[in-house]
């Protein structure tokens, strides 16, 4: 009975089977629709800085180096003034090189932190 072929139960299945998709799509179809929320949200580096695929890792790695060092020295200059701060900090000892870096990685990241907690207060579901 096995190795017949049933032209009802094939329909029957088929049927069966096309229903299963049906619902499958629309429940894709609410999800694409539903709004997402402002921390499942993604980001892609992309989006913010485009640069070809070969200079993204050097690019940001020198950013992440320089850019805090940059903001602590400008800093610790206009705190301590311009003799003591620049001409002190901007020499290149290790211990003084890190302690201006870490300055100027705490005041990003600050400002990174204010600046994501603003846009959770301004942001508006699609």
């Amino acid at each position: 009975m096995s190795g017949t072929h049933d032209p009802y139960l094939v329909t029957a299945k088929r049927t069966f089977n096309e229903e299963k998709i049906q619902s499958r799509r629309k429940k894709l179809e609410k999800k694409k629709n539903e709004p997402k929320g402002f921390f499942s949200q993604e980001v892609h580096i992309e989006d913010y800085i485009y640069l070809p695929e070969s200079l993204q890792k050097v690019v940001i790695i020198s950013l992440f180096i320089l850019l805090p060092y940059m903001v602590g020295l400008i800093t610790i200059t206009i705190l301590n003034g311009y003799k003591d701060g620049f001409q002190e900090y901007s020499k290149m000892i290790f211990n003084i090189f890190m302690f201006t870096w870490t300055v100027g990685y705490e005041i990003l990241a600050l400002m990174l932190i204010l600046l994501i907690i603003k846009s959770a207060f301004t942001f508006k579901k699609e």
